[in-house]
């Protein structure tokens, strides 16, 4: 964000697309600085994706059946015994390092790419997620046609 606000010209447009986790939709001031800004787009949500991800798989059931598709064994149990929500939700720096060590410890049971575990979370936001890919659709069109 910094680097677009000092307009460094690799991240100003047109030679770039910048885009933002959705926690900086939380900060008015960060909002103000990328206000005029052409080449931004924000991730669904008001989290880092670690921390929405978190959010998604903390508040399934215990039973729910996409624990068993994910990985044999895999529960939410597993999925949450090294980092509580608590210290994955946790302020300041060390929540952040929290959340994405327990996101990276966690990657390996969800798949190539994670997709065992995005995808679904995509559907169940498919509002959010489906004009975030109109956006960038938007973008790439302005970046092609300019």
């Amino acid at each position: 964000m910094e680097l677009v606000t000092k307009r460094v010209p690799a991240f100003i447009y047109p030679y770039s697309i910048v885009i933002l986790d959705g926690d900086v939709r939380m900060n008015k001031n960060d909002l103000r600085k990328i206000n005029n800004a052409d080449n931004i787009l924000i991730l669904p949500g008001n989290k880092s994706p670690e921390r929405l991800l978190a959010s998604y798989l903390y508040n399934l059931s215990d039973v729910d059946p996409l624990w068993s598709k994910i990985a044999d064994g895999y529960t939410k149990q597993f999925c949450f015994r090294e980092y509580s929500m608590e210290q994955i939700n946790a302020g300041g720096e060390l929540g952040r390092q929290n959340a994405k060590k327990w996101f990276n410890s966690q990657l390996e049971y969800w798949g190539r790419n994670g997709c065992k575990v995005l995808n679904p979370f995509l559907s169940s936001i498919s509002e959010e997620a489906q004009e975030f890919r109109t956006n960038f659709d938007n973008m790439i069109k302005q970046y092609i046609h300019d």
